[in-house]
């Protein structure tokens, strides 16, 4: 098991690419951590252009179950049927910045098979976790994790 912090540690955060994975010596093939991979200032303006938008979870749909608020951008997921079940067009543009920042980092190529086409957001309040789970190849291709208002331990695993 590896933690993004073990990983942090190994990592220079300005000039990350997935060629320094092997350098690495990750457990996991394709993972990496980009420290400070936005601004404050990015984050402060991309905070309050979510915050503007409306929220899904804790009883609200589409996604009632949720015991935490999501956005979903791009595609619904249904968490209780774990599928895509419509499809909501494009991205906000609130997100350009970042794909924009994925292509310059080189972790995206800027092909329509690797542009982003989904999008997730989850608040995540103290004390809540996400469980244990693998994101099915066939809807989630690359995932991609900004964490953001938060300092976060997450571990990864090989699936077994």
């Amino acid at each position: 098991m590896v933690t993004l912090k073990q990983l942090d540690s190994q990592l220079s955060s300005s000039t990350t690419s997935q060629s320094h994975l092997s350098s690495l010596n990750a457990p996991i093939e394709g993972l990496f951590l980009i420290d400070d991979f936005i601004s404050e200032r990015e984050e402060f303006e991309l905070i309050n252009s979510i915050d503007l938008c409306e929220w899904s979870g804790n009883g609200i749909p589409p996604n009632p179950e949720m015991k935490r608020r999501t956005q979903h951008y791009g595609y619904e997921f249904s968490y209780r049927y774990r599928k895509v079940v419509q499809n909501l067009g494009k991205l906000p543009t609130f997100l350009d910045f970042l794909i924009k920042r994925f292509i310059e980092k080189k972790i995206i190529q800027p092909i329509e098979e690797e542009y982003p086409n989904m999008c997730i957001i989850n608040e995540y309040q103290v004390g809540q976790g996400i469980m244990p789970h693998t994101d099915s190849p066939e809807i989630f291709n690359k995932s991609i994790n900004n964490t953001i208002k938060t300092q976060i331990l997450i571990d990864y695993d090989k699936i077994k």
